[in-house]
């Protein structure tokens, strides 16, 4: 099943608006295979487009509390490997300033796209909203605007057992100050 017995009737309650509380609450309730499955019943996400990824490179771990969980590669990466494609719903500029008081606040994505100046925010349906920050990353993302997709690729080689890291500025070079202190 998807998750475990005792949270069976928390899941049928879950809906696109509060199935990130219980994904990023402090119960195991989710494998990693399982969170595929869940991400693919509830919003009919391609399996092929989201499975098959993090089947091969990606493992999500728990780091330390001030962290939170982090990803790591399953096996050695060659440097502009595609990692991960995070599917996005869109948050209109309205529904975002409803959501900055809440958790999902800490996982919205700036999408600028410009054909869409309504639509400013998005949250990405994958695991990459466990990728921490990092001011020397491995990773780099690119969005793309016209399949609502944000892509992630190695920009170096990567080891086994390394976290896989972004630099939430959006650039790979940006050392910016961030909105929260950053942890090394």
């Amino acid at each position: 099943m998807f998750i475990k017995t005792h949270y069976k009737r928390r899941f049928h309650k879950l809906n696109r608006s509060n199935c990130f509380n219980i994904l990023r609450s402090d119960y195991e309730i989710l494998s990693l295979d399982n969170l595929l499955k869940f991400y693919q019943y509830k919003f009919n996400i391609n399996k092929h487009l989201l499975v098959i990824l993090l089947d091969n490179y990606l493992i999500i771990s728990y780091i330390s509390p001030k962290k939170g969980k982090g990803i790591f590669a399953k096996k050695n990466i060659k440097k502009e490997t595609l990692v991960e494609k995070g599917h996005v719903i869109l948050i209109s500029n309205n529904d975002y300033e409803k959501i900055q008081d809440t958790i999902l606040y800490q996982y919205v994505f700036e999408w600028d796209d410009p054909d869409k100046p309504e639509f400013q925010n998005a949250i990405a349906l994958s695991c990459c909203q466990f990728f921490n920050h990092s001011y020397k990353p491995n990773l780099e993302y690119l969005y793309d605007y016209e399949n609502q997709i944000i892509e992630y690729r190695t920009i170096r080689d990567v080891s086994k057992g390394e976290e896989l890291t972004v630099n939430y500025n959006g650039h790979v070079d940006d050392t910016s100050p961030l909105w929260f202190n950053v942890e090394n």
